[in-house]
Order: structure tokens, then sequence, then C-alpha cells
């Protein structure tokens, strides 16, 4: 019986390491891709123009076609430099330059 129970623990132990680990990995491809969405936007609309404007006038309703988080397109769209780069990495120059110019706007 002892043996059985120690079978038991090991097998549950494994699977919920095994679950962990599982999780762990999905949650790091998650911010990734995230990661790579805020990205995109700030490229984006550092480039695009039409983009840019849309961002500042339509808000949220422009970033529909990426995965971002509630908070993501907060930051976005409010140009929250500090938010975005301690929760998805250091923006260089050029990524900044859309979050610079909304901060600049007078549209809220």
């Amino acid at each position: 019986m002892q043996t059985r129970t120690i079978l038991t623990h090991k097998i549950v132990g494994a699977a919920k390491s095994f679950l962990a680990r599982a999780i762990y990995r999905a949650a790091r491809k998650e911010r990734e891709i995230h990661k790579t969405a805020v990205t995109h936007v700030l490229k984006r609309a550092a480039i695009d123009e039409t983009f840019r404007t849309a961002l500042l006038f339509s808000g949220t309703n422009v970033l529909e076609g990426y995965e971002l988080t509630g908070q993501e397109k907060a930051a976005l769209i409010s140009g929250d430099i500090r938010w975005i780069e301690k929760n998805m990495s250091p923006l260089t120059p050029d990524k900044k330059d859309w979050l610079l110019h909304r901060l600049e706007a007078e549209v809220w």
C-alpha cells in the first residue's frame, strides 16, 4: 500500500511539473505574440501617416486586427511610454515616434 501511495505521489508530482512547464511556455509564447504586435503597431505608426492619424482619432478601433490586451491598447493610444517599456521592452527612438507624437497632440 505504501509503495502504491509513493508511486501515486510521484505520478501526480510529474504531472503537475509537466503542466506547470506547459503553462509557462504558453504564457511566454503569448507574451512574445503581444510584444510583436505592439512593436508592429509602433513601426507602422512611425512610417504610415494614415495609420497614425487613424490611431489618433479612432483609437482602439484601428487596433482591432492586432492581438493586443486592453492594457496594451490603452498604452498605445495614450502614448504611455513608461508602461510599454516596463511591460514589453525598451523602445528605440523610431518606435517612440508615434508615442511622442500622441503625447504632443491635444486630442483626448
